[in-house]
């Protein structure tokens, strides 16, 4: 299918002023040298603004390192849901007949979650990753998490934290590569869009 030329950014800008997950380590920019040479040094949790949770944030099997690189880039599809608040379930969709590996969903408001069952329903449509313009996939008053342990249980990948204002709901191709960092649960991404068009 042919694709128009222009990525669309989706990610957050890191800085300063960027929120963090309560109990995260916050931006932090520090200048080894200034001046002919600039060298800098940042201090960061993992999951500061756009990223990918991998399995192992919940102590589940698999790391960012070792991430097979096609679960990061492909067709995707973004999807809205039609209500305006509580947890997102899969009725709350209108799906097409064939969902994309990859699925993000553009939140009404952030804190809004997804439940366990409509992330075991798109497992068993072969998705494989699963994006979203709130700061967790889980609603802001869970205790237990249960999208995350539904989700990295089973091998899926999470994309939090997506800039979506200028995005309507559509198939896309998508573009989120995660740093081969060593150990980690996460990693930060610049994250695209572009539009897949029909023909």
């Amino acid at each position: 299918m042919p694709c128009q030329p222009n990525w669309i950014d989706i990610s957050m800008t890191v800085g300063d002023t960027t929120p963090t997950y309560p109990g995260d380590t916050a931006y932090r920019l520090r200048w080894l040298s200034k001046g002919a040479i600039m060298t800098s040094e940042i201090t960061v949790t993992p999951h500061v603004g756009t990223h990918i949770d991998a399995p192992y944030h919940f102590a589940y099997q698999g790391g960012i390192a070792e991430a097979s690189l096609d679960i990061f880039a492909g067709p995707c599809l973004v999807v809205e849901p039609k209500s305006l608040i509580g947890k997102m379930d899969y009725s709350d969709f209108n799906w097409p007949q064939r969902i994309p590996p990859r699925v993000i969903f553009k939140v009404k408001h952030r804190g809004q979650g997804l439940s366990a069952s409509l992330v075991k329903k798109l497992i068993g449509s072969g998705v494989r990753l699963i994006g979203t313009s709130s700061d967790s996939v889980d609603a802001s008053e869970a205790t237990e998490f249960p999208a995350h342990h539904t989700g990295l249980s089973h091998g899926l990948y999470f994309l939090e934290n997506l800039v979506l204002d200028n995005v309507q709901p559509g198939i896309y191709e998508l573009i989120a590569f995660p740093l081969k960092l060593n150990g980690t649960e996460a990693s930060p991404v610049r994250a695209c869009l572009r539009e897949l068009l029909e023909h």
